[in-house]
C-alpha cells in the first residue's frame, strides 16, 4: 500500500511541475544568471517558481559565450574567471567541464537554452540500473521534452548562440565522432588514487604519457600553481618498488603485526561489551516477562497483560537473533607466521599491480590514439 501511495504521490508531483514548466516558470532549481523572484499573489499565497535575470551573473554569461566563439580555450576563460576571483555556479570555481558541460543532456552553461529565452524540462529520466540496482540519469526522446518559450529570461542573442554551437559541432577528435562532452581517456594503474600536494585536487591525463594537477590545468593559477607533471612510467615503477621494497622492511612488518595484533583485539573488546549489553538486555527481558506471567497466575486479567508480553516475547526473539549473529570475541595473539603471511600478500599484490601496469599500457597505448588529450582545443 505505501508504494502504491508513494507512486501514485510522484506522479501528481511530476504533473504539478510540468504545469509549472508549461507556464514558463521553474519546475526547479535556479540556473545561473538568474535569481528566484519571491512575492505573494492576490491570495496572500507564495508564487513559486518565477525568476528574473540577475545583471552582474548575465554579463559574466555573455563574456563566456563571446570568449569561446572568438576561440578562446575553455580552461584559459574558467583560469581567467577565477583569477578575477568571479563567483561560479553556487558560489564554486569555475572549470572547464562547468562550461562545457554535456551538449545532449543540455548542462554547461553553454549548453542552457535558457540563455536564449527556452524553457528545457523533463530532459532526463532517473531509473535503477540492473547491474548495480543505483539510481542512474537517461535521456528522453526529445519528443517527450516540456519546451516553452521564455523570451523575457534571455541573455545571449541568436547569432552568439549560433555562433557557439557552430564551434562545439567542429570539435571532433582526430579518428572520432565523439563529442567532447563525451570522451572518456583510458584508466591506468594509479587512475582516481593521486592529489595534488598543493592544493588536494586529483592528478589526470595532461598528455599521452604524464599526470598533473586538474585544478591547476583546468582552473588556473588563481586555484593551484603546481604546474609539474610527472610520466606516467616513472610514477608506476616509483609506486611498485615502494610496495616490493620498503613494505618488506623488517621493521615495517613487525610494526605491522603489532599494531594488527592491538587493532584486532581492540575491536573485539568493542564487540564484546556490545555483546554485554545486549545480553544485559535479554536477561531484563526475560525477567520482565516472568514476572507478567506470575502477575497472571495470581489473577490479573490476562487482556491487560496481553500486549506487553507480545511486546516483550518480541523483543526477546530479536535480541536471541542478535546474539546469534555476535558470538563471542577470542583475543588475537601474535602468530610467529604472520610476518610471513604478510609478506606473501603484499608480493602477491605487487605483482597484480605489475600485471595491471603491462595490461594497461598495452589497452592505454591503443585506446590513446583515439582519445584527444585536450578536449578543449580547436
Amino acid at each position: 500500500m505505501n508504494a502504491l501511495v508513494l507512486k501514485e504521490l510522484g506522479k501528481k508531483t511530476h504533473r504539478g511541475l510540468k504545469g509549472r514548466a508549461l507556464a514558463g516558470r521553474s519546475a526547479g532549481g535556479i540556473s545561473y544568471g538568474y535569481r528566484a523572484v519571491r512575492r505573494v499573489d492576490d491570495r496572500g499565497e507564495a508564487v513559486r517558481g518565477e525568476r528574473r535575470i540577475d545583471e552582474g551573473e548575465a554579463r559574466v554569461v555573455v563574456r563566456i559565450f563571446s570568449d569561446y566563439a572568438r576561440g578562446i580555450s575553455l580552461r584559459k576563460i574558467a583560469a581567467q574567471l577565477n583569477a578575477e576571483r568571479v563567483p561560479g555556479p553556487r558560489g564554486g570555481q569555475w572549470s572547464a567541464s562547468t562550461i562545457h558541460g554535456n551538449r545532449e543532456r543540455g548542462t554547461g552553461i553553454l549548453n542552457n537554452e535558457l540563455y536564449v529565452g527556452r524553457l528545457v524540462w523533463d530532459r532526463l529520466a532517473s531509473v535503477k540500473a540492473p547491474s548495480t540496482g543505483k539510481r542512474v540519469s537517461r535521456l528522453k526522446p526529445q519528443e517527450d521534452w516540456v519546451m516553452t518559450e521564455v523570451p523575457a529570461l534571455r541573455i545571449v542573442d541568436q547569432d552568439l548562440w549560433d555562433a557557439v554551437r557552430a564551434r562545439q559541432g567542429a570539435m571532433k577528435s582526430k579518428e572520432t565522432d565523439t563529442p567532447v562532452w563525451d570522451r572518456r581517456r583510458p584508466r591506468y594503474l594509479f587512475s582516481g588514487l593521486m592529489r595534488c600536494g598543493c592544493c588536494g585536487s586529483g592528478f589526470s591525463k595532461m598528455s599521452a604519457d604524464a599526470f598533473g594537477c586538474s585544478a591547476a590545468r583546468n582552473k588556473g593559477a588563481a586555484v593551484c600553481t603546481n604546474r609539474l607533471a610527472i610520466k606516467r612510467d616513472l610514477l608506476e615503477s616509483k609506486v611498485l618498488d615502494a610496495l616490493a621494497n620498503h613494505l618488506m622492511d623488517p621493521d615495517l612488518v613487525r610494526l605491522f603485526c603489532e599494531e594488527y595484533v592491538v587493532e584486532r583485539n581492540r575491536l573485539a573488546t568493542q564487540a564484546d561489551a556490545s555483546r554485554a549489553a545486549l545480553e544485559g538486555e535479554l536477561a531484563r527481558v526475560k525477567k520482565d516477562h516472568a514476572k507478567l506471567v506470575q502477575a497472571i497466575l495470581d489473577g490479573v486479567p490476562r487482556d491487560q497483560l496481553k500486549a506487553t508480553m507480545i511486546a516483550l516475547d518480541a523483543r526477546r526473539q530479536d535480541l536471541e537473533r542478535l546474539l546469534a549473529d555476535r558470538p563471542s570475541q577470542e583475543p588475537v595473539l601474535f602468530h610467529q607466521a604472520m610476518a610471513g603471511v604478510y609478506q606473501e600478500r603484499v608480493a602477491a599484490l605487487v605483482r597484480g599491480f605489475g600485471a595491471c601496469r603491462r595490461d594497461g599500457r598495452r589497452k592505454g597505448g591503443a585506446a590513446g590514439t583515439h582519445r584527444a588529450d585536450r578536449p578543449d582545443a580547436g
